[in-house]
């Protein structure tokens, strides 16, 4: 019984230094998957700003979900998201933008992506949040969904 207890008191201390270990080992990884995931935002931000329907389109999953309180639209998978594209880009004037409080959240194959973000147009600001969900796919992260909120 005393070789019992010891032995789980071994694994018992054992365990937070194993997760130290493997946390450490898996940092640059995570550092990467991160920083790889911030630059995808910010082409989608870009490519949004600038009216680059195919950088738009190569930026998402085909079941892509949206919604945006601004346009009070959901947008159901990538042809409805093309579409939404279309649209918006032959109305809107190009902006400029800044995004704020980025933070990036990994699991897996799978990044939760929260900030805050401003839009300045010809015709005046607009601020608000987000928040983005980002997938793995082939070794590329694409957005599977964005939904805004305006303030």
């Amino acid at each position: 019984m005393r070789v019992l207890r010891v032995c789980g008191l071994a694994v018992v201390l054992a365990y937070p230094a194993m997760g130290r270990s493997q946390s450490r080992a898996a940092a640059p990884a995570l550092a990467a998957d991160s920083a790889a995931v911030h630059t995808t935002v910010m082409r989608w931000w870009t490519a949004w700003a600038t009216a680059d329907t195919a950088a738009v389109d190569s930026l998402h999953a085909d079941d892509y979900v949206e919604y945006s309180e601004g346009s009070r639209t959901f947008r159901h998978g990538r042809a409805a998201m093309r579409e939404g594209a279309r649209r918006y880009f032959a109305r809107r004037d190009r902006f400029e933008w800044s995004l704020n409080d980025v933070r990036v959240q990994l699991a897996g194959d799978v990044a939760v992506v929260t900030y805050r973000y401003e839009e300045r147009r010809a015709s005046g600001v607009s601020r608000g949040a987000s928040t983005d969900v980002l997938r793995r796919m082939g070794g590329q992260w694409r957005y599977w969904a964005h939904h805004a909120v305006t303030h």
